[in-house]
């Protein structure tokens, strides 16, 4: 097998909803619900390249009155991404953009294992392996995610990710 794997440091965005403001490391939201790359009692962090990705990914149900969300940037050191829109990647694990683009919520839904959670759960085997970077399906976004199955903020995971808050303005959990 190639080396699959993008290592690198990003400055990275996610905009969640303020009711997990005081633990922005959290992927329990994705946990609980699933999302298109990872199914329920998955944990995984979908962060955005850019600001208007993330923004347009957390107000998909909502694209005409912005909801309240946290912003928050983040920095993110990682070897252990694997680019799911790299033609070669496609080749080796035997998908297509198209099975990107799946209907992963109606699949869901229906007790269907949609594409994206086949291609998640070979990926999960790999060692080292902690996260994809993937395009955007939000409607009117056109950035890439960062999705995160392995993180911490210290140096003992793959990928080390770290909330940008130099003057402590998040929350703590009381």
């Amino acid at each position: 097998m190639p080396n699959i794997f993008t290592e690198g440091e990003f400055t990275v965005i996610r905009a969640h909803n303020p009711n997990w403001a005081w633990d922005p490391l959290s992927g329990e939201g994705a946990r609980l619900n699933g999302g298109r790359f990872n199914w329920p009692g998955l944990p995984a962090l979908y962060v955005s390249l850019d600001v208007e990705t993330a923004i347009i990914e957390a107000q998909q149900s909502f694209v005409r009155k912005i909801q309240p969300m946290t912003l928050v940037h983040y920095d993110l050191v990682t070897d252990g991404l694997v680019d799911l829109t790299d033609n070669t990647v496609q080749e080796e694990f035997n998908f297509s953009s198209a099975d990107l683009a799946d209907a992963w919520l109606i699949k869901s839904m229906r007790n269907i294992r949609p594409e994206q959670w086949k291609i998640i759960s070979n990926l999960l085997e790999i060692e080292g392996f902690s996260g994809v970077i993937a395009p955007s399906f939000a409607p009117g976004a056109s950035g890439k995610n960062i999705i995160l199955f392995d993180w911490s903020d210290d140096a003992t995971k793959n990928a080390r990710i770290t909330p940008i808050d130099d003057d402590g303005r998040l929350p703590t959990k009381t």
